[in-house]
């Protein structure tokens, strides 16, 4: 029997947004400078000249055959290259960043299980972009150790756990120190310190024969039974008269034939969905904050998160559509039926749409926040030249008045009788900015009234 371990991990890295489309052919030769600067090995155990893990890019337009020194030999049997991924036929993906190859002898496995006959057989790490990463490990289980389904089920705990956990975070930490540094030169990739790197959630994948031992088919049964799949199921999935290949099912996929786009089809997947669920919270918690928000300078910050955020949701739904476009027809059915298992678009794409848009909403609502304490300082700014337009006003007319009933050079300018300026001359100047504060004052009332109006 065969297990595959598919992880995803959150990588703590991103693109900036639109690189890889507005600029592909200079996109390409920054990462070959990249490739160019590291050497394409990076060391992970200290030996400088003993190459630990070999950096592929793109991962649809160059093989992923391991050179000969990346070969592991397992009981003097060598294991056979891998298909280039430019012939798979899932195409360009659009998880395209890095591919980092692992030699086998870098999976520590538990002692129980090494003495059981448990083999690491292929190893695999691809680096995506919006902060997902997805790794993959291979094994050969002996049947006779596959034992009680909670005993199976917790001895994949601990190859997670114990094996795929500590893996990640060895060949994370060396993409952060020494792959990292350089992208961030080339400007090609930036931290995001709000992600921490690590594993999230992990599939087991079941290869098993058709015609399976009664004792494997009773496996499967209980192996299955969290999953909701029938025994008639069960039944003509090892039938090697039954069509049937493959159960489907959250985390606990059984195949009888798995190829290598399969399994290429099933990290997508992973890919995909925890793509989606990391923008999901992110617009989530973006959009907590933004209706907590209680300062103009709060609601400009929160304005560039916002539009990001939704700009990266989308895209990735952009991306997913145009790589489905390159999928040959089995793989595209495969894709499919995996997301439609697990309920992406119910629980994923539908929520990520609604919170895209609402943030729409939310940008149009800062926009009107924003133009209306643009305009109520503008009119505070002309309430305030009114008010002490109209003391100044007044204070002119009297002092004119004053000039012209005391100097003779006015009397020409002087109307005579009574006059609007002799009478203000005539008043108190106390009594000319109690009355010019009187008027202010109620100019202030009907400004807050016709502003509270216009709200309603």
């Amino acid at each position: 029997m065969k297990l595959t371990v598919i992880s995803t991990l959150a990588t703590g890295y991103s693109e900036p947004r639109g690189l890889r489309y507005s600029d592909p052919i200079g996109y390409r030769a920054r990462w070959g400078k990249v490739a160019a600067r590291v050497g394409g090995f990076v060391p992970m155990n200290g030996d400088p000249l003993r190459p630990a893990l070999t950096m592929k890019y793109p991962r649809s337009e160059v093989s992923v055959d391991r050179p000969p020194e990346m070969v592991e030999a397992m009981g003097g049997t060598r294991l056979e290259p891998k298909v280039p991924v430019s012939d798979v036929r899932l195409g360009e993906m659009p998880y395209n960043s890095l591919v980092v190859e692992i030699p086998v002898h870098f999976v520590e496995l538990p002692e129980h299980l090494s003495a059981a006959g448990v083999l690491a057989i292929d190893a695999e790490i691809v680096l995506c972009e919006h902060t997902v990463g997805v790794l993959r490990i291979d094994y050969e289980w002996p049947g006779d150790a596959v034992g009680r389904p909670e005993d199976f089920e917790s001895a994949t705990t601990t190859l997670i756990g114990d094996v795929a956990a500590p893996l990640a975070k060895r060949v994370l930490e060396v993409v952060r120190t020494k792959v990292l540094p350089v992208a961030q030169e080339e400007g090609i990739l930036y931290a995001d310190e709000t992600i921490a790197p690590e594993l999230l959630w992990s599939s087991r994948v079941l290869v098993v024969d058709k015609d399976a031992s009664p004792t494997m088919r009773s496996f499967l049964r209980g192996w299955l039974s969290d999953d909701l799949a029938t025994d008639s199921e069960i039944d003509a999935l090892l039938e090697p008269a039954d069509r049937l290949d493959a159960i489907v099912r959250w985390l606990k996929p059984v195949y009888t034939r798995a190829s290598e786009s399969r399994v290429d089809s099933l990290m997508y997947c992973h890919y995909l969905y925890s793509a989606l669920e990391f923008h999901d919270d992110r617009l989530l918690q973006i959009l907590g904050a933004a209706d907590s928000a209680d300062s103009m300078r709060q609601l400009r910050e929160l304005r560039g998160k916002l539009e990001e955020a939704a700009e990266r949701a989308q895209i990735v739904l952009f991306e997913h559509a145009r790589a489905s476009r390159y999928f040959l027809r089995p793989d595209r059915i495969e894709v499919e039926n995996i997301l439609a298992d697990w309920h992406v678009d119910k629980y994923l794409v539908e929520p990520v749409v609604a919170k895209s848009e609402q943030v729409q909403k939310k940008l149009q609502s800062l926009g009107e926040v924003r133009a209306e304490r643009s305009t109520l300082g503008t009119d505070v700014i002309l309430l305030f030249i009114g008010v002490t337009s109209i003391l100044g006003t007044l204070l002119a007319v009297a002092d004119t008045g004053r000039v012209e009933a005391t100097d003779p050079s006015m009397a020409d300018y002087s109307p005579g009788g009574e006059s609007l300026t002799g009478w203000l001359s005539g008043q108190a100047t106390d009594a000319i900015l109690i009355s010019s504060m009187s008027a202010s004052v109620i100019l202030i009332v009907l400004f807050i009234y016709l502003r509270s109006r216009s709200r309603r």
